[in-house]
């Protein structure tokens, strides 16, 4: 049976990250701790805003859930 595929609303944009950030975000990825480092900002920007008291809604079509957990 052919595995499905997340469906998730996106849209590119350009950042400009210190390299000490960038060396983090990719240290996660390579530890697998992130798929990606979109995966990784979108999952601290989340926080962020829930933090602030604020909702983002989902973009997840399918309303599947992934977890990652950051560690200090």
């Amino acid at each position: 049976m052919p595995r499905r595929k997340k469906q998730i609303l996106t849209k590119s944009t350009g950042v400009a990250l210190e390299v000490p950030v960038i060396d983090y975000l990719d240290g996660l990825v390579a530890r697998g701790t992130a798929k990606d480092r979109s995966a990784v900002l979108n999952v601290v920007v989340r926080a962020y805003a829930k933090k602030k008291g604020d909702a983002i809604p989902s973009a997840r079509i399918r309303g599947e859930q992934s977890i990652l957990n950051l560690k200090n």
